[in-house]
């Protein structure tokens, strides 16, 4: 009680400091309260499969002389059931495969009342009747263990058959599907709860894997790919343990297939709690976060915090000539050096616990806001999450935020008070060299940590800029995407509606060009296959991505051809085995140049013989975070993506006559469309993401910084009040009183730059590691931060300067 009275006349006392205080504990606490809640989130993926320790993907590498030349998240069909043969360790596997990622997948539901009802639905996969039974995503109709089992059964999301069935059971009720597999009618046999946020396989159809085929390609091939394969081990099982026994099964079943020069493949296993943050491989079932970002993001809110900190300890130091005469009269009432450090102890402990209050308050409310306006995803709070690890870690922080905040920010004002001679508090006195000594230290960190996270900042914002206006090798600005029709009319020919909706489009005066692919830039690769050069004595295969596409393809995209021609209908052989590579193809084959490669040929698909015609630059299909991919574009009827460009003056009227237009060629077929440039700048979500929460956290520990620096100059400027007034009847000028009090500021700051350039550099550079292509950073990168620094440190002074100005020697000086 005592305690408690005596912080609460402190505080009255010392406005100012109570402030600047419970202001930065409280932002700094909520900032770290916010990011540990979206850290858990980012962590919690996948983690509510009961089995999660246990299950695993198969992951494939293709590799040729130790240098690895893909990374897939996919497999051969063959991989998980050869496992769970011949590996007594695996319990159980499960195949998943998409035709979603080779166009649309479009159902279809006719009405009792023959309406139908149609829609795309790309998150519709294959899977193993295990699915059930290894993940647990719950079913709210339906047996897991025999959902799965027949041909031509699936399940169905609730958002699903709320879509089609309207809030009727829709148990053995039929779906029609079209995918690139042809048509077929679907039983329902169960419905499964939307998949959870957290989950990184995001699904609305499970189709029963007998649906797919009983061919060998699917079922017990080591050639074909495109499957996502996971296999769940044994309780404790160690994983290295089925790693160290995969080159054997890869030398059984796939290795002895090939020849010397042939690609050679390896196997790995990747743990299903760590694919949303450490996996980033060619397709992968979604685009996945980025673990180092997250840390980042911890790191930055932990300095937040110790920025808050570094301010109550500074200011407390600087309060001490206010409070030592009060401390002499509580020694000389009895009260011992324990009973001080009580007392001090039990002052930060109040205002940590007021702070802590407002500051879950505050993290609960901004939650949501983040959430919808800078994240485009809701996140969970975990202050009322009882069921789960990640909520009760999440009330740990909560108490250890408060015990790190009240031993950090009381213990040494404690000791530091309680220490002050009886005779020295009676005087007013206090050990001033080793008060300042550890007070300039801790500013001198204010600025490092500043100057450190403006300069990771900058470089951030520079590495997304750079990324979003970089040359690409393709014009991207205007082009809308529509995806190749699945469901066609009876006896109706999909080139020749191709032929016939492209006359169409192109006979307004909106829509500028019109070509078809099977791949498009933003796209992750899906179809990838080896090329080698036919009669040549280093002729080994080379992995490549291949893209089908049509006359205009070249021309439409405007890429750059740097040798030979483009593809040309009045070129007669061209309709059939000419190939245009682009540059990193080129390179890989081990040509001289670009026009030495004109000409040659080429074996693909197993040894059929194209012919060479022309050479592309390197295009970013994808991220900026990766490196070109070696590319084979050749003339195919694709089923892919149709790619328009419009007039950006009637973009509203070109979309309006694209609908019209499809509904007539393709009637049973809904459209979908997008703009490439918005499809493709999802590419840096995650990115932007990052820059966001990241300039939030480095305003407000700039905004702390400053406060603090303020209520520092505040109680330098008042103690040193009477000095400046000597000084003044002396004759001295502002400016030389100015410098005499703050020089030492500089000199601090140009200390915090130097440590701070070494730090900020290896930090920085670490993380664009992680970037293909990314900036470059020089000496003049940290100009900018520098002087920001600065900036701020001037502009506080610059205020006290003016109160200096009305200091009045014969007030501050009548009883001296």
């Amino acid at each position: 009680m005592m305690v408690t009275r005596l912080a609460l006349r402190s505080y009255r006392k010392n406005k100012m400091f109570f402030f600047i205080n419970i202001f930065g504990l409280t932002i700094g606490s909520a900032m770290l309260l916010i990011i540990l809640n979206y850290t858990f989130y980012e962590n919690s993926y996948d983690t509510f499969h009961t089995a999660s320790k246990d299950i695993y993907r198969v992951n494939m590498d293709e590799f040729n002389s130790n240098e690895v030349l893909n990374e897939y998240a996919i497999t051969y069909p063959a991989v998980g059931p050869t496992m769970l043969d011949e590996f007594p360790e695996v319990v159980s596997q499960v195949r998943m495969y998409t035709e979603a990622t080779y166009g649309p997948v479009v159902f279809t539901y006719t009405e009792p009342d023959g309406d139908v009802v149609k829609s795309i639905e790309q998150r519709t996969y294959y899977a193993d009747d295990t699915f059930f039974e290894i993940f647990d995503f719950k079913l709210k109709y339906g047996n897991p263990d025999l959902v799965l089992d027949e041909p031509n059964s699936a399940v169905i999301s609730e958002r699903i058959a709320e879509k089609f069935f309207k809030g009727e059971n829709p148990i053995n009720k039929n779906l029609r599907v079209y995918d690139r597999g042809g048509s077929k009618d679907l039983l329902i046999t169960g419905v499964a709860e939307n998949p959870p946020i957290n989950s990184h396989i995001q699904f609305d159809v499970i189709i029963s894997y007998p649906t797919l085929c009983a061919d060998e390609w699917c079922t017990t091939s080591w050639d074909f790919t495109d499957f996502t394969t996971y296999i769940q081990l044994a309780g404790n099982t160690d994983p290295n343990t089925i790693e160290s026994k995969i080159p054997s099964l890869v030398s059984k079943f796939k290795n002895h297939q090939q020849n010397a020069n042939d690609v050679q493949i390896r196997f790995g296993l990747l743990p299903i709690e760590d694919i949303h943050l450490y996996s980033d491989r060619i397709q992968e079932l979604t685009t996945n976060s980025d673990g180092n970002n997250v840390k980042y993001l911890l790191i930055s809110a932990f300095l937040i915090l110790v920025m808050s900190w570094v301010n109550y300890v500074s200011l407390s130091t600087a309060l001490s000539a206010e409070r030592v005469r009060g401390i002499g009269i509580l020694k000389v009432l009895g009260s011992d050096k324990k009973q001080l450090i009580y007392q001090y102890i039990g002052e930060s402990a109040i205002l940590n616990l007021l702070a802590l209050i407002i500051s879950v308050i505050i993290a609960e409310v901004s939650l949501g806001m983040i959430s919808n306006n800078l994240l485009d995803e809701t996140l969970p709070s975990y202050l009322f999450d009882f069921s789960t690890s990640f909520g009760l870690l999440y009330k740990l922080s909560i108490v250890g935020i408060f015990v790190f905040n009240v031993i950090s920010s009381g213990i040494y004002p404690a000791f530091f008070l309680s220490s002050i001679k009886l005779i020295n508090a009676i005087q007013g006195r206090v050990g001033s060299i080793k008060e300042s000594s550890f007070r300039n230290t801790l500013v001198t960190a204010q600025f490092s940590i500043t100057f450190i996270l403006c300069a990771f900042l900058f470089s951030v914002f520079a590495q997304i800029n750079h990324m979003r206006s970089s040359d690409l090798g393709f014009h991207m600005e205007d082009m809308v995407i529509i995806q190749a029709p699945r469901v066609l009319q009876e006896n109706q020919s999909y080139s020749e509606s191709t032929e016939t909706l492209k006359n169409e489009l192109l006979n307004s005066p909106h829509i500028t060009s019109m070509t078809a692919s099977s791949l498009i830039p933003g796209k992750p690769h899906n179809w990838g296959g080896d090329i080698k050069r036919l009669n040549h004595e280093l002729a080994t295969d080379l992995p490549v991505q291949f893209n089908g596409v049509d006359y205009d393809f070249v021309k439409n995209y405007g890429l750059d051809i740097i040798a030979g021609r483009d593809f040309s209908k009045n070129a007669g052989s061209d309709s059939n085995g000419v190939v245009i590579l682009n540059q990193s193809a080129i390179e890989r084959l081990q040509f001289d140049s670009a026009e030495d490669a004109i000409g040659e040929n080429i074996l693909m698909f197993g040894g059929d013989k194209r012919k060479i015609i022309g050479v592309v630059s390197d295009y970013k299909q994808e991220s900026l975070k990766k490196e070109p991919a070696p590319y084979v574009l050749f003339l195919y009827d694709a089923q892919g993506y149709y790619s328009l460009r419009v007039s950006n003056e009637s973009k509203k009227a070109a979309l309006a006559h694209m609908s019209k237009v499809w509904g007539e060629v393709f009637p049973n077929n809904p459209i979908n469309y997008f703009f490439l440039e918005d499809n493709y700048n999802e590419q840096y979500k995650g990115e932007y993401h990052f820059f966001v929460v990241f300039s939030v956290s480095a305003g407000l520990l700039l905004l702390i910084a400053c406060i603090g620096l303020f209520g520092l100059l505040a109680f330098a400027t008042n103690r040193s009040i009477k000095e400046i007034s000597i000084r003044k009847v002396f004759g001295a000028s502002i400016m030389s009183i100015w410098l005499s009090l703050y020089k030492s500021l500089f000199i601090l700051l140009g200390i915090a730059i130097l440590v701070a350039l070494p730090v900020s550099s290896y930090i920085i550079n670490l993380w664009l590691e992680g970037y293909a292509s990314r900036i470059s950073i020089g000496p003049l990168f940290f100009l900018l931060p520098f002087l920001m620094v600065v900036s701020v440190l001037i502009c506080v002074i610059v205020i006290y300067s003016e109160k200096i100005s009305r200091v009045n020697p014969a007030v501050t000086l009548k009883n001296e």
